[in-house]
């Protein structure tokens, strides 16, 4: 086999994106090579019907069925925020609290039916991780539980309602993400855990989503030294293979995006792809296809033709490629926006926990809200809105804080604070920031509420009034107000 017919076997094993609205040239070139699949990320969706052309115009040039993909967890990851008329979705950990999959269910028969109106077939979800470490800074209320029979149960059913909708899904992190403090976006993460509680705890979902017939797994950025001292998951052999030969799994094994700074930091471009293909990774994800992404698709290709191993990997993984595609069933979905949008809220209601209920909150009173700066927080950053405005509060004032707010800015909340009669104060993960705990622990707070982990409880044992949402959403502040506003 010559370079150029294993260019194109190498080009179905990428899935890449582009930056903005437009596909770069690059991006169609590769489709018309044989780019396997694309991803979509918020900055390339603004307006649902230019989104919409754009899928349409991307799968015409393509000689094959392609592979559309998006990460749209529901809470914490959404990559259709900048949608003017967007739909909030509920994140995995809120979405478990209700406790009745009909509402799970029917949760993610929405998304995924939104999924197929914009013409996107694959979903990088559910997040089978197990949010065992409370400062997990990577996964939290991504996750649906700290519980593993609760993911396994959650993701089971996700994983049957986005093929009843004919979305493909992919379960990730694994081995499990969830036991871990650092992130892989940023560098290489170690997660140090013995093989039975790995077994027990954070691969049990994944079992579990096998039996459901789960289309892919996607394999983390990360060490796993029960399993592999040297090498992260998404290069180790003997993680894959323990996915296959002893987990059964029979579908397509990708990768978290190859430009994470777990592979990006200490792995070339071209070692990476060498050894995630020589370990089993049928698919690599690159967010961004560039001149660059050919020239490693030509590297890739010339070293193929010099190593016969190698080769037979490209055309196990294209068997596997073209197994997947084989599933995929062209939709024409229509979505209605607004009344999808009230359906999500009417399930929201569902979905947040009032932990003490000791006091009210008259609109009258002069009220100090506190909460989290958005601009660094994934799918919030976007949000406008004003708690007080939800709440009907006359005489209030709102303000945001840094996530970690330094001295010189706690104690002018403090000072602040001693002008109002009552302090509303909303956390964000703040077992992850010492700086917002410590303002916490300065404050006379009447009424808190977690809009991130739950796990912030334990910072207000205090406040007269504690209220989970499970995410810095606005329907979650609204379900609260008939605990709190009288």
């Amino acid at each position: 086999m010559d370079a150029h017919s294993i260019k194109k076997l190498l080009n179905n094993m990428f899935i890449a994106g582009f930056q903005g609205e437009n596909p770069s040239v690059e991006i169609q070139n590769a489709i018309k090579d044989g780019l396997g699949g694309v991803i979509f990320f918020s900055d390339n969706i603004w307006n649902r019907r230019k989104f919409r052309e754009t899928v349409d115009f991307l799968k015409s040039l393509s000689d094959d069925s392609l592979i559309l993909s998006i990460d749209q967890e529901g809470g914490l990851v959404e990559r259709t925020i900048n949608l003017e008329d967007k739909v909030d979705y509920i994140s995995p950990m809120g979405i478990a609290t209700s406790n009745d999959n009909s509402f799970l269910r029917s949760h993610y028969d929405i998304l995924s039916r939104e999924l197929l109106s914009f013409g996107i077939n694959m979903n990088f979800a559910p997040v089978c991780d197990v949010n065992t470490e409370e400062k997990n800074s990577v996964i939290g209320i991504r996750s649906f539980s700290q519980n593993p029979q609760t993911v396994s149960d959650c993701s089971g059913n996700v994983i049957e309602i986005f093929r009843s909708n004919s979305i493909l899904s992919s379960a990730k992190h694994f081995p499990g993400h969830g036991g871990s403090c650092d992130d892989s976006h940023k560098g290489m993460v170690v997660i140090d855990l013995d093989f039975d509680e790995l077994e027990r705890t954070h691969i049990a979902p994944f079992k579990e989503a096998i039996k459901h017939g789960v289309d892919a797994v996607m394999v983390a950025h990360a060490i796993y030294p029960a399993f592999d001292e040297k090498n992260p998951a998404s290069l180790s052999p003997v993680v894959i293979s323990y996915l296959r030969e002893k987990l059964g799994f029979d579908g397509v094994v990708v990768s978290d995006d190859m430009v994470m700074g777990a592979i990006a930091k200490y792995y070339s471009p071209e070692e990476s792809c060498i050894r995630a293909i020589d370990a089993g990774v049928n698919m690599l994800i690159f967010r961004n296809y560039t001149k660059n992404s050919e020239n490693l698709i030509d590297f890739l290709a010339k070293y193929a033709v010099e190593n016969p191993e190698f080769l037979e990997k490209i055309k196990f993984s294209n068997k596997k490629i073209q197994s997947l595609k084989s599933k995929i069933k062209e939709q024409d979905v229509k979505f209605d926006v607004k009344k999808e949008r009230e359906r999500v809220f009417e399930i929201s209601k569902k979905t947040f926990s009032v932990v003490r209920n000791n006091t009210h909150l008259s609109v009258a009173d002069r009220v100090l809200i506190l909460r989290p700066g958005r601009k660094d927080i994934h799918s919030y950053k976007t949000d406008k809105f004003l708690i007080s405005d939800l709440w009907g509060l006359k005489n209030s004032c709102e303000i945001e804080y840094s996530l970690n707010p330094e001295e010189e800015e706690i104690l002018s909340l403090y000072k602040l604070a001693e002008g109002y009669d009552r302090v509303v104060f909303v956390s964000y993960n703040a077992v992850l920031f010492e700086g917002q705990r410590r303002l916490i622990s300065g404050l006379k707070i009447d009424a808190a509420v977690c809009a991130g982990v739950p796990y912030d409880n334990k910072f207000f044992d205090k406040a007269p009034f504690l209220g989970d949402i499970f995410g810095y959403k606005e329907y979650g502040f609204l379900n609260l107000m008939d605990s709190l506003i009288n």
